[in-house]
């Protein structure tokens, strides 16, 4: 968000409330003018959120103007993210120019490009011709490699990692912990679980999720003594 026009964001759930919280720490939460959702989840006590106005979509443009507002969509990656494509869509041709925002955090190096109605949370290494595409969410500690792209309207969680020449197509999905090894492809919408590692191509649609740990037959304490006695032995 490099101008400091006001701002209307697209969402009232968790998404929305942590964007809002990062605004705050940086003295910038007066930039949001509204929040905004669809019409059909208004109700008529629902009129304020994060103590701003809370309009419909579709009332949106008469109450704030496009040509004094900018837009930014703040919502989770339902649809595989096909919602907040739609939504970013719906905004633009409202006429309204969509804001992105990078934490100050961020270290923007050589030939890093940063696409439109992007998010970036704080400490996100983004490493000289990195590229994070239009919508594209970056949360907190991720890690981008040189010349690594995240295609439109990826969402990339805390602690991904993404390896040098890595390439994400459009509105895929890394979870937490998630690692593509250098040069490796991903197709559209490939869903990466929570600590998976992926070091091959992905067709379009494909789900990757690694085995979740499994429970030690033992409490935690007598784990730590068993380790104990282990280190201790010759």
């Amino acid at each position: 968000m490099a101008e400091r026009r006001r701002l209307v964001v697209f969402g009232n759930g968790s998404m929305a409330r942590v964007l809002a919280s990062f605004l705050d720490a940086d003295g910038r939460l007066d930039d949001v003018a509204a929040f905004v959702i669809d019409a059909e989840f208004l109700t008529p006590g629902s009129t304020h959120f994060e103590g701003r106005p809370l309009v419909a979509l579709e009332d949106l443009p008469g109450r704030f103007e496009p040509a004094a507002h900018d837009a930014i969509v703040a919502v989770g990656y339902a649809g595989m993210n096909a919602l907040r494509a739609d939504r970013h869509s719906a905004l633009k041709a409202m006429g309204y120019s969509m804001a992105s925002y990078v934490h100050s955090s961020v270290l923007l190096h050589r030939g890093v490009r940063i696409g439109e109605g992007a998010i970036i949370y704080d400490h996100v290494a983004l490493h000289a011709g990195a590229i994070v595409g239009d919508g594209a969410f970056i949360a907190s500690n991720a890690s981008l490699g040189h010349d690594a792209v995240v295609g439109d309207f990826g969402w990339i969680n805390s602690g991904a990692t993404l390896a040098g020449h890595a390439r994400l197509g459009a509105r895929c999905f890394l979870g937490v912990g998630a690692c593509v090894a250098d040069a490796v492809h991903l197709g559209d919408a490939t869903y990466v679980g929570a600590n998976t590692l992926v070091n091959r191509d992905t067709t379009p649609g494909s789900v990757l999720v690694s085995a979740a740990g499994e429970r030690f037959p033992m409490s935690s304490g007598a784990f730590l003594d068993y380790a104990k006695r282990g280190k201790a032995a010759p």
